[in-house]
């Protein structure tokens, strides 16, 4: 299989509220898919928290790119956004850190800026043109 990198550059968090009656989070991630032939760039995957899930404890929801159909499989990607949403927002969060138990924060129109690539394996060697 080929190998390519995958560059994580923000996340814009639209809304997320943490210990609330409305706990949820409504974000969407930005990357790019550095192949051997060529990059496909501006992708992006929304990520969702479920109403009244544990923000610290519960996997977050990912959204697929159609562009990636064929190149880069979901179950590579997917574990990947969350790592780097949880990189900038969350416990350990470079651009907005959130411990455990917090009540009644509410965030609205955050963007944090971080470079962040991955090597992954593509699934396809085929030509990104895009």
């Amino acid at each position: 299989m080929a190998k390519g990198t995958l560059v994580f550059v923000k996340v814009f968090q639209n809304s997320q509220d943490l210990g609330t009656d409305d706990d949820h989070l409504v974000s969407r991630v930005f990357y790019d898919l550095e192949t051997p032939t060529g990059t496909l760039a501006g992708l992006f995957s929304d990520v969702k928290l479920t109403p009244g899930a544990d923000f610290s404890q519960d996997p977050l929801e990912v959204s697929y790119p159609e562009e990636l159909n064929g190149i880069l499989g979901y179950g590579i990607l997917r574990p990947l956004v969350e790592r780097y949403y949880r990189a900038n927002i969350g416990e350990t969060g470079s651009g907005i850190r959130i411990g455990p138990g917090c009540k009644g924060i509410v965030m609205r129109d955050n963007t944090c800026i971080m470079r962040m690539a991955f090597p992954v394996e593509l699934t396809s060697t085929g030509k990104v043109g895009w």
